[in-house]
């Protein structure tokens, strides 16, 4: 009967590993004329400080998260949005200009309850020329009707 060497399951068996080589003794006095000089050290930081400094990156940190949540369900929020009066004031209107229109009456027509002379000077920017030919358009921005 033959037996083969076989290293146990907790030893580490090594053979390109050279055996760790031992620093060379220093003899006694060369050890005793070596001064021994102090090594400085960094000055130990308060704890205080060190615990203000952690909130503050945890604070900042929990800050980001919070506007990137806030943010996404804003965006996401008014992805579906539905018009509304609001909105549908913002879209521009086009005025047709008929037989014996004129700024004021166009404007009176834009803007009843408000004081037409504002409306016709915003009109006659619009305008390309001083006079209105009939059929032309006139395409008024929605938000001049709902601010005046």
């Amino acid at each position: 009967m033959t037996s083969t060497y076989a290293p146990l399951p907790h030893t580490v068996f090594s053979p390109t590993r050279p055996a760790p080589i031992a620093p060379a003794p220093v003899p006694i006095a060369a050890r005793d004329r070596v001064a021994a000089r102090p090594v400085p050290m960094s000055r130990p930081v308060p704890m205080a400080k060190v615990y203000r400094r952690r909130r503050l990156v945890v604070l900042a940190a929990v800050a980001i998260v919070i506007g990137s949540v806030l943010g996404l369900v804003s965006f996401v929020g008014s992805a579906d949005a539905t018009p509304t009066a609001e909105g549908r004031a913002a879209e521009a209107v086009v005025v047709v200009v008929e037989s014996g229109d004129t700024l004021w009456s166009i404007a009176q027509d834009l803007a009843p309850d408000t004081d037409p002379r504002e409306m016709v000077h915003r009109l006659s920017d619009l305008v390309p020329s001083s006079t209105l030919q009939p059929g032309q358009e006139i395409v008024v921005p929605g938000y001049w009707i709902a601010s005046s």
